[in-house]
């Protein structure tokens, strides 16, 4: 439920996947916070290629905004950022997220 309420793009874009798939990445992990949970969680399902396009655009813009390498706790970004999500550009600039493009 943490997790979900931290990231509800990537829930949504799940949908009725959501729990199955989230609790069998969780089995056996140590839990590091709902944020950093649903990161792995996120970044586990881009590797696989089996992130939907909503998910791919949330973790997105949580990389632009946000410096997290998986271990340290996630901080703001000072620098403008870039990632591309599908068809979509996200751009942080002086802590400001846009997105380009169509997902």
């Amino acid at each position: 439920g943490e997790v979900a309420r931290a990231w509800p793009l990537l829930t949504a874009a799940l949908g009725p996947r959501w729990p199955a798939e989230f609790l069998g990445w969780a089995a056996g992990r140590q839990p590091a916070g709902a944020v950093c949970d649903g990161w792995d969680f996120g970044r586990a399902l881009e590797a696989a290629g089996t992130l939907p396009p909503g998910g791919r655009l949330a973790l997105a813009a949580r990389d632009v905004a946000w410096a997290y390498d998986g271990t340290a706790l996630p901080r703001r970004r000072r620098v403008p950022a870039v990632r591309r999500a599908g068809r979509t550009v996200v751009v942080q600039v002086a802590g400001r997220v846009w997105a380009f493009g169509a997902g």
